[in-house]
């Protein structure tokens, strides 16, 4: 799927798309599905690393996952998952 540059799916402001795509990229990179990689391969997929990324910056998002940051599951801060923070 192609990928506008500027750090969002559709168009150019946040939108549902950009949350979804969020929220499923973390849930890969969490480890909590077996045989999925938690990290290497969103280097390879810079614009949604960059869609990722302008999401976890929105302030309400950062200030809700900051109050969680003592917060694991399964081993992994919460928080550092969906911040991208390895």
């Amino acid at each position: 799927a192609m990928v506008p540059p500027g750090g969002h799916m559709v168009g150019g402001s946040a939108t549902l798309a950009d949350a979804w795509l969020f929220v499923l990229v973390n849930q890969f990179r969490a480890g909590w599905l077996d045989g999925v990689p938690t990290d290497g391969w969103m280097d390879k997929l810079p614009k949604l690393s960059a869609v990722v990324a302008k999401v976890g910056a929105i302030p309400k998002l950062r200030a809700f996952y900051g109050e969680k940051a003592k917060m694991e599951v399964m081993g992994k801060k919460v928080y550092e998952v969906h911040a991208g923070a390895k």
